[in-house]
């Protein structure tokens, strides 16, 4: 028996007509649904035909002034809080002021510094984080 991602399509077809207990032409399905569409469509369109008026008159627009086009939107500058590709842009910064406070009084240990972050923003960081601003900074 094969895995159930290697059955193809008609294989899992032809398993369900096998073991359906109504038996049903698809052809013949097929057929009917498109008499019956044909006709509802047929009885709709006419009824529409008998309810609109014989002959609808164009309809005349108030004034023959163009209508004016809405002034550009000025173009939003590129800021860490709406960068759409980098909603962590934010606290990055964070951590950036973060780490380089903590250097600054001292904690130049990993531990330490993570500890600081923690105190100073509530949340920690990562080592790599703190590789990272150390890259940065060199």
């Amino acid at each position: 028996m094969k895995p159930w991602h290697q059955y193809t399509l008609s294989e899992t077809w032809a398993v369900i007509v096998d073991h359906c207990p109504v038996k049903f032409d698809p052809t013949a399905a097929r057929n009917l649904a498109a008499f019956a569409f044909s006709a509802i469509a047929t009885l709709a369109q006419g009824a529409i035909a008998l309810a609109l008026p014989p002959a609808l008159e164009p309809i005349a627009l108030p004034s023959s002034e163009p209508i004016a086009l809405l002034p550009a939107a000025p173009p939003v500058p590129i800021t860490p809080q709406n960068q759409p590709r980098r909603p962590w842009a934010t606290r990055t910064a964070q951590l950036d002021r973060a780490i380089a406070a903590a250097w600054e009084a001292g904690h130049t240990t990993y531990d330490a510094a993570i500890a600081f972050v923690r105190v100073t923003t509530g949340k920690g960081c990562s080592r790599r984080a703190i590789a990272r601003w150390k890259a940065a900074q060199a």
